[in-house]
Order: structure tokens, then sequence, then C-alpha cells
């Protein structure tokens, strides 16, 4: 069951901020979670993979996108609002993502509460920051 509703932490124009921590060998790690990640990241930080939510390429499926230059993250539709805002839940303690649905993805997309998606960011759109 996903959390109930709250004011996002980010708007569909905003840098989304995704938490991480490296360890000494090199892992990344979100939400409790290992994160195969393209970028060669400081050992022994924590800190934030930054993205623009435009840079994020809606899913079906964990397939197509290269996972060597691109990070693929699944995440669950929270609430879709009317204006084509998606709100997606990416894990527990995780800030939510919002997204703008491009036309060409709503006739894949029925953005169901709780549906299942992947989300594909470039290694080229995203940035690391303590």
């Amino acid at each position: 069951m996903l959390p109930s509703r709250t004011d996002p932490c980010q708007t569909a124009e905003e840098r989304y901020a995704l938490p991480v921590k490296v360890d000494a060998s090199g892992c990344v790690w979100s939400g409790g979670s290992e994160l195969p990640c393209p970028l060669d990241l400081p050992l022994g930080k924590r800190g934030f993979l930054l993205f623009e939510p435009q840079h994020a390429v809606l899913l079906l499926g964990p397939w197509g996108p290269d996972p060597r230059s691109n990070l693929l993250l699944s995440a669950r539709v929270s609430h879709a609002e009317p204006q084509g805002l998606l709100h997606l839940w990416l894990g527990a303690g995780l800030p939510e993502l919002v997204l703008e649905r491009r036309p060409e993805a709503q006739s894949i997309l029925s953005a169901r509460t709780g549906q299942k998606v992947w989300l594909a960011v470039s290694s080229q759109a995203l940035a690391f920051s303590l």
C-alpha cells in the first residue's frame, strides 16, 4: 500500500534530489536498496543524485535503456493530476518525484494509483552533490 498523499518535495520544474550513500566498495545505496549507478561516485560518501524531471523517461518495464549509461529507477504512481502531472513514490523515506506526463506516454500509461513504472535518466543529465 502506498503512503497517503503528502505535499510534494519538488515540483515538475525543480531538480529532483535522490539521497544516496556510496559504500567503501563503490556500491550506491538509496532507500535501503542497492542502486546500479552509471556514474563513478566518491567512495564512503553520502550525497544526492540530482536531475531535472524533464530528463526522466517514463517506461513500463526496466528494459530498453542501457544501465551502463542510464540511471534506472522503479517507482509507483501515488496519484495523477488532471493537468498531466504524475506523482511517483520511489520508496520509503525517499522524496516524491513529480513528472509532467508527456503526450507520447499517455497512450501507454494508464497512471492508475499503485501502478509500477520505471524511469531512465541519462548519465549526462545526472549530477552528484554532497
